[in-house]
């Protein structure tokens, strides 16, 4: 990238910041879910007006992040930004098997946007709006958001990652686009509208779907096929709750039910035993890992549980393995654990706990990051992971939402 570019980029994401304070772009909402008496969760879909965030943004930075550093981190963020727009391809979707399509391109149009960067307009604008264009282009008929449509072979008996990885397509590419609604162009707009409305249905009919053990898995989402012993795990289910709370927040109509069992299965993840989240209910298949123990505190937080015990216990876990995470791409001791996936999930869910977690977590995770870029701003690929090959647009625009996280431009991650 030339020098002037870095600093015409730079400047776009300070402008951009300054109209977020402001409260003139983007969305300012209270948490989707609010917890009400028993202990039940139902939706709260008022929206909150607008309003200054100055205040918040003071509030929400880490206190040990020295200026350098913090310059570090934007130019980081610029960098993987420019490497995400370079993988673009010729149908619009960003570098990946198709079978991680649209997953792959909305974390990097998520990335873009988390950067301070928006649809139209801008360095990236264009490169947002082909992305957008993408994801709409692989909504199958039935409203599931695939490249790949997967729902014919839905009833097959041998195993196939189309089939593990199809809900995680449809919840991440509804994500993105209902991130960007109503600061894209117009007829983008009317098509992701009618596109959201089309992919809150399909989610709700997998959650709804038929649960062999319904005392455990009921109200989580996992795979399109039965697979082992269980019908939903916490790694699926906090994509979707994403989906149905960044919908809520654009201001669709998403009904309480939705949220209200989505979140009593995250709490049944919860081992007070260990004061961690397990990936599923199945003992064999239990997986306890820093990234679920970092998606059961932000889908806690999702449903307006921002100080449970259940999440300052998990919180207390994820910072004692703080070294773990400067151990730069590399799993933990568990199998599953894989070092994006984990470093993500728990950058989001510390963040939501904010205090002593954030500031104890979050500058020695940041730093790692900035000394292991590659020099043309991505992210080495993932190891330690059986999954079909997703490629460096995924580690890095994860990794791009971990640098950018405490400028709060994308909703869903605001506390």
């Amino acid at each position: 990238m030339f020098a002037n570019q870095a600093v015409r980029k730079c400047e776009w994401r300070a402008t951009t910041l300054r109209s977020r304070s402001a409260g003139l772009v983007g969305r300012s909402v209270r948490p989707l879910f609010s917890a009400a008496v028993l202990g039940v969760l139902l939706f709260e879909v008022t929206l909150a007006q607008p309003t200054n965030l100055t205040a918040e943004f003071e509030a929400s930075f880490a206190e040990n992040i020295d200026e350098q550093q913090h310059a570090a981190m934007i130019e980081a963020a610029e960098r993987a930004v420019d490497y995400i727009a370079s993988q673009q391809q010729r149908d619009d979707a960003f570098a990946s098997m198709q079978v991680n399509q649209p997953a792959i391109t909305a974390l990097g149009a998520l990335a873009m946007m988390s950067a301070g960067h928006r649809p139209g307009s801008g360095p990236y604008g264009e490169n947002l709006t082909r992305a957008i264009d993408y994801i709409l282009k692989t909504q199958q008929p039935s409203g599931m958001f695939s490249a790949i449509n997967a729902e014919p072979f839905q009833t097959s008996r041998q195993w196939s990652n189309l089939h593990a990885h199809a809900l995680y397509n449809h919840a991440i590419g509804a994500l993105a686009l209902s991130e960007c609604y109503g600061e894209a162009s117009r007829t983008q707009n009317e098509e992701i509208q009618v596109a959201i409305e089309k992919a809150l249905e399909v989610s709700r009919k997998y959650q709804t779907s038929f649960k062999r053990y319904p005392d455990r898995d009921r109200g989580g989402w996992r795979y399109m096929m039965y697979n082992y012993q269980l019908d939903s795990d916490l790694s699926v289910t906090s994509w979707q709750l994403m989906f149905l709370r960044s919908a809520t927040g654009a201001g669709f109509d998403v009904p309480e039910e939705y949220a209200k069992d989505a979140i009593n299965f995250v709490r049944r993840c919860y081992d007070s035993r260990r004061g961690q989240f397990r990936y599923s209910l199945f003992q064999p298949e239990a997986r306890y890992t820093r990234a679920m123990s970092g998606a059961g505190i932000f889908s806690l937080a999702m449903g307006g549980a921002h100080d449970t015990e259940m999440a300052r216990k998990a919180g207390d876990w994820l910072t004692t393995q703080l070294p773990t995470f400067q151990s730069f791409n590399r799993r933990s001791r568990n199998q599953h654990d894989e070092y994006y996936y984990s470093t993500y999930y728990a950058t989001i869910g510390m963040y939501q706990l904010g205090g002593k977690y954030w500031q104890n977590f979050y500058p020695p995770v940041a730093k790692t990051l900035i000394e292991n870029q590659n020099n043309d701003g991505s992210w080495a690929d993932r190891v330690g992971s059986s999954s079909p090959y997703v490629g460096r647009v995924y580690s890095t625009a994860l990794m791009t939402m971990v640098l950018t996280i405490e400028d709060q431009l994308l909703p869903i991650y605001q506390r």
